[in-house]
């Protein structure tokens, strides 16, 4: 496995960019929809107040 990445350096670097990517996005994707659950939360409230 040393080999390799000594032989073609860009292979590991290109595949440790698209983790990043990766881990980003669902990061990213994580916090929008925990913000998104805390919004619908906060409108449930205040609609079964006006009942």
């Amino acid at each position: 496995m040393r080999n390799l990445c000594a032989i073609n350096p860009t292979v590991s670097t290109n595949t440790n960019v698209t983790r990043r990517w990766i881990v980003s996005a669902g990061l990213i994707a994580g916090i929008v929809l925990v913000f998104l659950l805390l919004g619908y939360l906060v409108y449930a409230l205040i609609n079964a107040e006006a009942f």
